[in-house]
Formats: structure tokens, sequence, C-alpha cells
């Protein structure tokens, strides 16, 4: 096991504690009243340790304050301790301070926010450092079970007690549970690999489901019973009317068959004189058809023919306009050629006319001793300045040549291109006239006029076997609608004597549904007996694991006990975790009884976890005598002392 002790503890600027200094033996009691700094010091210890006070909170108010509670400015908090580890002693210390900063220009310094320094034996750490050595030697979740008496009760929720105290005391498999029970076994057996909980679950569900289907065959039953008619029918007189009234029908069929053969003769005169009436009309409108189309054949070649010639003029005319208008592009870039050459030769002479003047004879000083050149030096320095600028001057007189002699050669090859536009233009509108010619003097023989078709003689043929079709008079169909009625109402009445009959069949499948809703009731109270048999043996499996898991978690105290399994109305159970002290509950005991508690609790998990840790026990003064630990305890008592009294 390894052993965790505080030596000391030592608190400056810390929560209105100003400076205080504390050394510990194996049993320390710090006794003083309310408000002199008691529980300061089980948050600074815990505050050193992980950040937090003493009730897990990281948000807490660690700064001193003055007499308006205003935090006192530019002054560390700080707390150190010298704690031992299986007797090697080991310094920590966490100082929180604030940062100033002046900024330029500002003769006062303001303040930018905190910052944590961390040291272990006196070397600085980082945060991530300092919480790894921390974590090396405990982890915070356990000490805090194993240093404060109340914790373990009051800062866990009940679940993770459960899990804790489950842990410690073992698992119990659900096949522990089945040796001791035959039927315990062979429920196992039927789990096939789900868990007790799925099947459960699963069982309650088929039951919800059996329940529900039971539930409705009552209804299902006295509906069936409602289908059964109160008298039934004479069958035997039904079959005799129906073996009647199907001669009669018969009778009918053939009365309608002679007289449907008299019919189809008499159709078959209609469709002929039909199906000639429709050739002729379509003989008709072939020969209308044809002596029109040769009628506008030659309507629609003249129209065609003068459409080609008004297409060619007007693609010729669209050829004239773009051609004017390249000629007039032309002549405009003449007129700027000639207004650049002009310029060009203005430039010329101006350039031909410059002369290099030296007025100011100054000018020829050394640029480094300020002190004027020798005349030799002035002579040859005007020299090759002369022959610079003549040099210059016959560059630029070329240039202006040379940029007058290719705007000369532009001008000539536009007047070129203007003159063969001419050629072309006056092509075209010479071809123009000649089409115009053309279409003034096109021939207007042939135009549409309307067929006279009185001189035709195949079309008058048609026509007149035509009229003499429509004059003969139709055949009249022979009429059959007063036996087909008559055939209709015998039917109807053979449908409803046939009605009758099916009610001896639906009468037969109602009494068999009947039974068989019997026979289904039956079977479905059988598997929910079962089902009810399988729930309660489950119930009882899950009752006796439970009291092995209390008993035996409940083995590893001394003064406690927990009740882990709460019996429901139902007779069913279900998971809790709470703490009995002489069978009353944790939160109702007095404040003694708690204390007692909590260290009983804190024996067992110092022997499950391997540690032995200094144990916070506050509001001590309310206990005579606290029971045996293996650790070190520390009592915090209230009394009527005005400072804290270390003892």
């Amino acid at each position: 096991m390894k052993n965790i002790t505080l030596k000391s503890l030592t608190l400056t600027n810390f929560k209105g504690i100003r400076n205080i200094s504390i050394d510990f033996n194996g049993h320390t009691d710090i006794s003083g009243d309310n408000g002199t700094g008691k529980t300061t010091l089980m948050d600074a210890f815990i505050w050193l340790l992980f950040g937090k006070d003493s009730t897990d909170r990281k948000d807490f108010e660690i700064k001193t304050l003055d007499a308006d509670n205003r935090a006192i400015a530019k002054i560390e908090h700080e707390v150190s301790a010298i704690m031992e580890i299986d007797g090697t002693p080991i310094s920590l210390k966490r100082v929180l301070r604030e940062k100033w900063q002046k900024k330029r220009g500002s003769e006062d310094s303001e303040f930018t926010g905190h910052e944590t320094l961390f040291f272990c034996d006196d070397v600085p750490y980082q945060a991530g450092q300092y919480k790894s050595k921390i974590d090396s030697i405990i982890d915070e979740s356990v000490f805090k079970m194993l240093t404060n008496a109340s914790y373990f009760n009051t800062k866990i929720n009940w679940t993770e007690r459960r899990f804790i105290l489950t842990k410690i005391a073992g698992n119990i498999s659900d096949n522990d549970i089945a040796i001791t029970r035959p039927d315990f076994k062979k429920l196992l057996e039927m789990l096939n690999k789900k868990s007790l909980e799925d099947y459960k679950k699963e069982i309650c569900a088929k039951k919800k489901k059996i329940k529900d289907e039971l539930e409705l065959i009552p209804a299902r039953i006295d509906e069936k019973n409602r289908e059964i008619p109160q008298n039934e029918p004479d069958y035997s007189a039904i079959n005799s009317d129906i073996v009647k009234i199907q001669k009669q029908i018969s009778n009918i069929d053939d009365q309608i068959s002679d007289k449907l053969k008299v019919s189809d003769q008499q159709l078959k005169v209609n469709q002929d004189r039909q199906k000639e009436f429709f050739a002729l009309n379509s003989k008709l409108s072939k020969i209308e058809f044809d002596t029109k189309e040769k009628v506008l054949d030659v309507t629609r070649k003249r129209t065609s023919e003068i459409n080609k010639i008004n297409s060619s003029i007007a693609e010729k005319e669209t050829e004239i306009e773009r051609i004017k208008t390249r000629i007039e592009n032309n002549q405009e870039t003449i007129k700027d050629h000639e207004d650049e050459k002009i310029k060009l030769r203005e430039k010329w002479y101006v350039k031909n006319d410059t002369k290099l003047v030296f007025d100011d004879e100054s000018k020829f000083i050394c640029p480094s001793c300020k002190r004027p050149f020798e005349a030799d030096d002035i002579k040859a320095k005007k020299e090759e300045m002369t022959g610079n600028f003549n040099q210059s001057k016959l560059a630029e007189l070329e240039k202006i040549s040379n940029d007058g002699k290719f705007i000369t050669n532009e001008i000539e090859n536009l007047n070129k291109q203007i003159k063969d536009h001419g050629i072309v233009l006056f092509q075209a509108e010479e071809y123009i006239k000649k089409l115009r010619f053309e279409l003034e003097t096109y021939p207007n023989s042939g135009t549409e006029t309307i067929p006279d078709f009185s001189k035709n003689k195949e079309h008058q043929d048609t026509l007149t076997k035509i009229k003499e079709l429509e004059n003969q008079a139709p055949v009249v169909a022979v009429d059959t609608s007063e036996l087909k009625t008559k055939k209709s109402e015998l039917n109807s009445q053979l449908d409803n004597l046939k009605s009758q009959l099916t009610i001896r069949e639906t009468i037969t499948k109602v009494k068999a549904r009947i039974q068989e809703l019997g026979d289904e009731t039956k079977s479905l109270s059988q598997q929910l007996a079962n089902l009810e048999k399988d729930e309660f043996i489950i119930e009882d499996f899950n009752r006796t694991k439970m009291n092995m898991v209390e008993s035996r978690v409940n083995s590893m105290f001394k003064y406690v006990k927990f009740k882990m399994f709460d019996t429901l109305i139902n007779g069913g159970s279900e998971e809790t975790c709470i703490c009995l002290i002489n069978g009353v509950p944790y939160p109702d005991a007095n404040n003694a009884a708690r204390i007692n508690a909590g260290l009983d609790i804190i024996n067992t998990l110092s022997d499950f976890f391997g540690y032995s840790c200094p144990i916070f026990v506050d509001n001590s003064e309310s206990i005579n005598t606290l029971i045996p630990v293996n650790s070190q305890v520390i009592r915090l008592l209230v009394t009527k002392d005005k400072q804290l009294i270390i003892s």
C-alpha cells in the first residue's frame, strides 16, 4: 500500500488567510470559531494538487479581499506543502498571480490577466508536467474519496458508487447463481447468448402481444356469431327455382340467336353499301386533288423562278453597299495619312534648322573640384558635344523621312484598292440591271385558275354513283331489346337465388372459424402461462443474485451496510445504492454517524485502491470517538477560539 502523509502546509494570501504555516503529525486537530479558516485549509490542499476547492469547484474566490470586499491587487496567492510518499519527502507549490503591463506612452500599468506557476521540489514545472506529476502519485478521484469522509456518499452519484462497490466485491456471474438450482441452470441454457435482461424484455414483449391477442378474441367470436342468420332458407326449393329460371334463360338465348342470324345478313348489305360509298368518295377526292395539282404546278414554278431573281438582286445590293463602305473607309484613311505627311514635313524642317549653341561658359566646370576647365579641355568638350548633336540630328531626320515614305506607300496602296473596288462596283450594278430586266419581261402566262370539273367525265360519273347510293333506303336491323330485357330480369332472379345458397357455405365457414378462435385462446393462454413461469424464475434468479451481491458487498464493511436493490410494488426490483447506518439511510443519520460511516468506507476503499491518504474530518466536534483508521487524520473542530489552534 502506498502511504501518503501531509507533513506541512503553508498558505499566503489565500481566501482571506494572509500567512499561515502548519506542521502536521500523525493525527492533527485544527480548531477555531466559524470563519477562522478551517475549511480554507482543506480547500488550499485540494487546490494545490488539483486546482479545485473541497467542493470540486474550479472557479472559486482565491484572492484576499480588503475591507470593502475588493481583491487586493498585485499580490501573489500561494499554497505550498511538504508530503511524504512511502517515507520519501516531496515539496509542492502552486502560485496564482496577476499580470500587469505598462502600455507605450502611459505612466500606469494595466491589469491583463492571471498566470499560475507550479513548482515541485523548488523546480519550476509547466502545467501539463505538474498534472502528470500529481497523476503519478495518485488519481484525483481516488484521492478525493480517500481524503474526504463525506465525499463517497455526497459527491458521487449512486450509479458510480454501485459500480465501485461491485468492483471491490468482485463479479458474481450468472453461472455462479445457476449452480445453486436446476431451474436456474435451465434458464441460462434457454438464453442462447442473450443477456438475462434482454431475455426478460423479450418475455415482456411476447406477453404483451399474447394478452393483446387474447383481448381481441372474444370480440371476434361475437362478431362471427352475429354472421349466422336466425332462420336458414329452404335450400331444396331454391335449387328447384334455379333450374326453372335457367331453362327460361336458355329459351330466350335461342330466340335471340335466330333473330341475330337474320340481322347479320341485313347488316352485311348495309356494310357493302357503306364500303362502296367510301370508295366512291375517295375516288372523287383523288380526281379533284390531281386536277388542282396540275394547275398549281405551273404557278409554283413561276413563283420559284421570280424568288430566285429577287434573291440574286438582294445579294448584289448587299455586296454593292459593302464595296461602297470599303471605298469610303479607304478615302478617310488617305485623308488622315495626307494630314500626317504634312505634320512630318513640318517636323523635318524644324529639326533641320536646330543648331547647338554654347551660351554659358560657366557650365564647363569640374564636378569634383568645382574649378573651370582649361581652354583646350573646353574646346575638346565642345567638339565632342557638337559631334554627338549632329549625329543625333541626322538620325532623327532620317527617321522622319522614313516615316514619310512609309505613309506615301500606304496612300498608293489605298488608291489602288479604291480603283479595284470601283471596277467590282460597276460590274455589280450592271448585273443588277440585267436581273431587273429579266424580272420585268418574265412571262405571265399560266396563272392559277379554278379547275372546271363539269367537263371531266370521270368526275361526273363518280358523282352520279354517290348520289344514287345516298338515295337508297337503309335496311332496318332486327330488334332483340325486349328479349334481352327479359333475360336480364331472369339473370337478376338467378343471382339472388344463388346468393341465398352461399349462406349455407358462409355458416359452415363461420362455425369453423369460431372453433379455430377457441383453440387459439387455449394455445395463447398456455403460452402466456409458460412465459409467466419463466418470468417468475428470472425474478427469483435476480433476487438470489441481489442477495449474494448485497451480502458480499456488506461483508467488506464493519459499521455500514449498503442497500443495492429496491423492491417494487409489482414484486420486481430495481438497482440502487443506499448507505445504511444501523438501518438508517445515510442522509437521515446524525453527523457523528455519518463521519464514522465515511471513515469505514475510506478504510475499505484504501485497502482496495492501495493508498493511505490524509483524511480531513470536518465538523469533528460533533463526534466523541472516531473509528480506527489506517490513515493520517486531520480533524477540523468548531470552537469559540477566534484564531486557529493547531494541536
